[in-house]
């Protein structure tokens, strides 16, 4: 069953809505305890990166997050927000440590005269890699929803899942082992987003 993380940030209704919709089974997890039934774990995710990880620490759930994503190996899906949360340290509001949970860092998207940040809409995406099936059913090249100043650079290559174009090639989607995590907002991607979020019950 697929527990939606609630720490306070984060589009909770809308992929209750969405998983309802697609008839999956899912709940929201708030505290330590309520995680007992969870086969998988999605954390959403809007907002600034430092306050989100404020707010992440003084919930009581990091501990049980890193149990059952680092030792029980269970599949957990990262959103905007969510993604970054799984680096190593953000830039956002200064020098913030994240989960460290897949080596790498948020940095800003640099303004220049072709891009204007946030980076806000649809924009493609390119799949680099997807063991998994994420991906199944979705066209290479497809449009995605965004809404970001930030983005995760991944230390290594391989963990990059997918990358899209925005001034420079930027990790919109990555990868390892069991973790996922996208930058796009596959809640607010329509069919293609819904097609994503099946799938990854299905992973």
């Amino acid at each position: 069953m697929i527990a939606i993380v609630n720490y306070g940030s984060g589009n909770i209704e809308a992929f209750a809505n969405i998983y309802k919709r697609l008839n999956i089974p899912h709940f929201v997890a708030t505290t330590a305890a309520d995680f007992s039934n969870a086969t998988k774990l999605i954390l959403p995710g809007v907002g600034a990166f430092d306050e989100t990880m404020r707010i992440l620490n003084n919930s009581g759930i990091v501990e049980v997050l890193n149990d059952l994503v680092l030792v029980k190996k269970m599949p957990v899906l990262g959103i905007c927000v969510g993604m970054q949360l799984l680096s190593t340290v953000g830039f956002e509001g200064g020098e913030c440590k994240a989960l460290n949970v897949v080596p790498g860092k948020v940095q800003k998207f640099e303004e220049g005269s072709n891009i204007r940040v946030p980076h806000v809409g649809w924009n493609s995406i390119k799949i680099e890699n997807d063991p998994y099936g994420l991906f199944d059913g979705i066209a290479n090249g497809s449009d995605f929803y965004f809404t970001h100043s930030y983005h995760f650079v991944p230390e290594l290559k391989e963990n990059w899942m997918c990358s899209t174009e925005y001034g420079y090639t930027f990790a919109s989607a990555i990868q390892k082992n069991k973790i996922i995590a996208t930058q796009f907002h596959p809640e607010k991607s329509q069919d293609k987003g819904l097609r994503f979020l099946s799938n990854f019950f299905s992973m």
